[in-house]
């Protein structure tokens, strides 16, 4: 994710598969997604690659502050995409087998189950992926 992605929430968020960690990705943007949806209605999520995580991207602050900047006020903010297990935030290997679509729709399956009861327990700043700030009018 290079940059600052602003994504409203009647938006849904992909990217290219590159492997698993992208579908992990997906999965666990879409539940937060869907998340503030239903307990806000509208509203604009902003994402960014983690700094405390990869050293590339934006800090926490820096996306609350870009939420302010923007003249929205600013509701909450956080990290996503904290997949169990660890990764090189260098890596940019292409596995072919994550291509398969029955992988891909096990995979999306169970990360559905696996994130909303466990990621919680290990998402820090240093292991998730995104940060993420959200904003209204």
């Amino acid at each position: 994710m290079e940059g600052i992605l602003k994504l409203n929430l009647s938006e849904e968020y992909r990217c290219k598969v590159k492997g698993l960690g992208e579908v992990f990705e997906i999965v666990s943007i879409e539940i937060l997604r869907k998340s503030l949806l239903k307990k806000n209605g509208s509203g604009m999520l902003y994402l960014s690659s983690n700094y405390d995580h990869s050293k590339r991207g934006y800090t926490r602050a820096d996306l609350e502050k870009e939420i302010r900047t923007d003249d929205l006020k600013l509701v909450c903010s956080g990290y996503a995409d904290a997949p169990p297990w660890n990764s090189d935030p260098n890596e940019e290997n292409e596995k072919g087998f994550a291509y398969n679509k029955f992988v891909i729709f096990l995979s999306e399956f169970l990360f559905n189950i696996w994130i909303p009861f466990f990621e919680r327990f290990y998402r820090t700043p240093e292991k998730a992926h995104v940060t993420w700030a959200f904003g209204m009018a």
